[in-house]
């Protein structure tokens, strides 16, 4: 592998349990998420509305990190300030 590419595995391995993860790419639709849980030989733990989701973490090809309603409410506020 080369030095400087990174995969998802990477930032998954050095992403905190508890981490606001609000979408995930790579199984055709996004996937809605809450939390990252945890990343354990090759797969990545996710959490939302009290049901863990597992994932092959080599087919993820993207994560939204942030909060869901955090990301929601300042597109709001976007869209509130501009009329």
């Amino acid at each position: 592998m080369n030095q400087y590419k990174k995969s998802i595995e990477d930032i998954l391995k050095k992403c905190p349990p508890g981490y606001p993860v609000s979408n995930l790419m790579g199984y055709g639709a996004p996937v809605n998420l809450e939390y990252f849980s945890n990343y354990d030989d090759g797969l990545a733990y996710f959490v939302a509305n009290g049901q863990v989701f597992v994932y092959e973490a080599d087919k993820i090809h993207g994560l939204i990190f942030g909060a869901a309603d955090a990301a929601e409410e300042d597109l709001e506020g976007e869209e509130e300030s501009a009329e």
